[in-house]
């Protein structure tokens, strides 16, 4: 459940931990031409992901897209101090 009450549901396609904690990788494979702003899209989601995964596990250091159609991995190292 979110701040507002709503019920969340949802799946993050690949968890990573390490040492420094957790990283939440997403798969897309939507056509784009900007990894960037595409990306800006889709980071509430991929923050739900964080903050409630580190509530069950550790904190998520990095949340990232791995955009299936260009190769290219995305990442945003989170802040957690």
């Amino acid at each position: 459940m979110n701040k507002n009450g709503s019920v969340v549901n949802g799946t993050a396609d690949l968890v990573i931990k390490n040492e420094n904690g957790i990283i939440i990788i997403d798969h897309k494979t939507d056509q784009i031409s900007n990894t960037s702003e595409s990306f800006e899209k889709y980071l509430p989601q991929l923050m739900t992901y964080a903050n409630e995964l580190s509530k069950e596990l550790e904190e998520a250091v990095a949340v990232g897209i791995h955009w299936i159609r260009n190769g290219e991995l995305v990442l945003c190292e989170l802040n957690n101090n």
